[in-house]
């Protein structure tokens, strides 16, 4: 899109806008928690699954849990970025950390509607959908020579509206074995810098922040291993996971019974 077709669809800045790409998008909210209710009620092989328990080990055909054993032939394990508390090895032999990425809510300037989801051109350094294009290194050159301070914490620039209007923003990226409990004020300040600068408005307010936690993986995007007969070791090892989880799931399912029989 041009870049008055672009401010057309999407209230923000003019300030640096080029002009953009669009495709149509659907969200879905991390704290709906509609399975455990389904999974609560459904039996197998004539008992429930034991909610609220810690699978402590994994062999085929049986997962031992705190509150007893489940029998299983097929098996998978997708515990996202715990994969190294049953099968370090596994997590190891990926080159699979921590990562760690803040984010906030924040009330939406003016009540504004923003219907799409919104990315930056930070975006085109992070998603490997973009690691083809010819004029990628010039973007990454600008970047480190303009705003290297976004470069030195992984900024990702983003936005998604909410039903209820408020807007996620987020994130940078940190990462290690296991991240520290303790955030650093000046990267949600480095946030809402640049998210009020993107809508044109001097400050947002905030309603809630979070550090959310992923698996990642410097070489791939997804991990699927089989250590065992009959078990499947996965985790989406970049941040797209509630982009791929409905798309993952069933390629692993298809090949695991796929084996089985």
């Amino acid at each position: 899109m041009t870049d008055d077709e672009l401010l057309a669809h999407a209230p923000i800045a003019r300030d640096g806008v080029l002009g953009g790409l669009s495709h149509r998008s659907t969200a879905a909210s991390s704290r709906a928690r509609r399975c455990r209710p389904w999974l609560a009620g459904w039996p197998r092989k004539g008992r429930a699954l034991p909610l609220g328990a810690t699978v402590v080990d994994v062999e085929p055909g049986l997962v031992r849990t705190s509150r007893g054993d489940v029998f299983a032939d097929s098996i998978v394990l997708a515990t996202g970025h715990d994969v190294d508390g049953l099968f370090p090895r596994v997590a190891e032999d990926a080159g699979l950390r921590r990562c760690a990425l803040h984010m906030l809510r924040v009330a939406a300037p003016g009540g504004r509607r923003i219907e799409p989801a919104l990315l930056t051109g930070l975006a085109l350094l992070r998603y490997r959908g973009f690691a083809d294009c010819p004029s990628l290194p010039a973007v990454r050159d600008r970047l480190e020579r303009e705003r290297p301070d976004l470069l030195a914490v992984e900024m990702n620039l983003m936005l998604t509206q909410r039903p209820d209007g408020e807007l996620v923003i987020g994130d940078t990226h940190e990462y290690a074995d296991t991240p520290p409990p303790f955030k650093d004020e000046r990267l949600d300040d480095l946030i809402l810098e640049e998210a009020a600068a993107l809508l044109g408005v001097d400050r947002l307010e905030v309603h809630e922040r979070w550090q959310g936690v992923y698996a990642h993986a410097p070489d791939r995007d997804f991990l699927i291993a089989a250590p065992l007969d009959g078990v499947r070791v996965v985790a989406v090892t970049s941040g797209i996971g509630m982009t791929t989880a409905l798309g993952l799931a069933p390629r692993v399912l298809d090949d695991l019974l796929a084996t089985a029989a």
